[in-house]
């Protein structure tokens, strides 16, 4: 009796090991060596010309190369907001990130729908050209952990070849099938539906363990918003240059209650 007891609770006991090791990494994205795309949509539920920007993006949900060579990331900008209707998916953060990005190609304005494919302004979409294929090339395996889908460890391992003096870890939550009826401004009674939205965003200077760089984030949702699914996109970037060098992104497991 004692030997069949023992064997219990050390069945018992491996259970519980394997149910915490399961529980410690229960969310997990990580790129392969070479680098994904990041393609970033700037829009406006306040602008008349969006829809039909994220309507394309939306079928991105589709694509066979969905997270593994292309993050999309919709970023809603306020700059709409005094003609009638508030987006309750917008930030000034997302606005100034667009500047930031006309300031660097040197065009003195933004405008929605605006994309940017790796850092580069794309006007492909209104000429309806396909995304330019990504660069093949080997950058470093980038790779974000959670146990909840709110606390968040970024790591970054360079390529050698490719080592710099320090790196900026990116992050955000996204939503999906996100539903708003439309009742002033430019899209007045229409029911716009989003997908790739930025529901939160954090962005950091990684901190060096050996050769690996890495940083934590907490990510809260916008209140009142509520996705039907989510997922996440993270990327890295050299410190003082917006053109990422890695990109990862994936489904939030819908049993994960998220922010």
């Amino acid at each position: 009796m004692k030997i069949v007891s023992t064997a219990k609770l050390i069945m018992s006991a491996s259970l519980i090991l394997i149910r915490q090791s399961m529980a410690a990494d229960s969310i997990r994205f990580q790129s392969g060596p070479e680098a994904a795309q990041l393609l970033e949509l700037y829009t406006s539920e306040g602008c008349s010309s969006c829809p039909p920007a994220e309507k394309w993006f939306s079928q991105l949900k589709h694509s066979p190369k969905l997270w593994t060579e292309m993050v999309p990331v919709a970023f809603h900008v306020d700059y709409w907001d005094n003609l009638g209707w508030k987006d309750v998916l917008a930030s000034k953060v997302y606005t100034q990130r667009q500047y930031l990005y006309s300031d660097s190609w040197q065009i003195p304005s933004v405008a929605t729908p605006g994309f940017v494919v790796d850092g580069k302004n794309w006007q492909g979409w209104f000429r309806k050209d396909p995304v330019p294929a990504p660069t093949r090339r080997t950058t470093g395996v980038l790779s974000a952990v959670s146990q909840d889908a709110k606390l968040w460890e970024l790591r970054f391992a360079p390529d050698p070849r490719q080592a710099q003096a320090a790196y900026v870890l990116h992050v955000a939550l996204l939503g999906f099938e996100i539903k708003t009826n439309v009742r002033a401004g430019e899209n007045a009674g229409r029911m716009l539906e989003h997908d790739f939205v930025t529901l939160a965003f954090a962005e950091g200077p990684g901190e060096k363990l050996g050769q690996i760089w890495h940083c934590s984030f907490k990510l809260s949702s916008i209140a009142g918003v509520s996705p039907q699914r989510t997922g996440l996109a993270a990327w890295v970037t050299v410190s003082g240059v917006m053109t990422p060098l890695q990109a990862i992104g994936g489904w939030i497991p819908q049993a994960i209650s998220t922010p």
